[in-house]
């Protein structure tokens, strides 16, 4: 049996959000374990995009978070058998969304589905009308 993951990275930072926020620690993201999230799976794509920058961020804290991203892809890249998918991010009316995270997401399990590259698909998500397509 072939199983493949397939994450979205903003499941991960809301859960580490979360998890810090109720333990009242910090929970660094170069502190994941991402070969616990990758395990038991032949293949994992984790699906994000680096931010927009917000109205009211100066170009250095701005710079400062597309580095930690970047950083983050990075670790994800350098795990075994695990890959980054990036999206893009856009604002509308001064609200900054990722685009394109999800389709890229639907799009590959398709695509790994009917190929006949895997048997089981993984699905983390926090957006449950990505899952109602399936």
């Amino acid at each position: 049996m072939t199983k493949y993951a397939f994450v979205d990275g903003g499941f991960i930072d809301a859960m580490v959000r979360k998890t810090s926020e109720y333990f009242a620690i910090d929970l660094s993201r170069n502190k994941i374990d991402y070969r616990a999230i990758a395990g038991g799976h032949q293949r994992t794509f984790y699906y994000d995009a680096l931010p927009a920058q917000k109205d009211n961020e100066s170009g250095e804290e701005y710079e400062r978070r597309v580095k930690r991203k970047r950083e983050q892809f990075e670790l994800v890249n350098r795990t075994p058998f695990m890959h980054v998918r990036e999206g893009l991010t856009r604002g509308q009316n001064k609200t900054l969304r990722q685009k394109g995270v999800d389709i890229l997401l639907a799009i590959d399990v398709f695509k790994h589905a009917t190929s006949g590259h895997m048997s089981e698909a993984h699905i983390m998500t926090k957006d449950l009308r990505l899952l109602s397509t399936f």
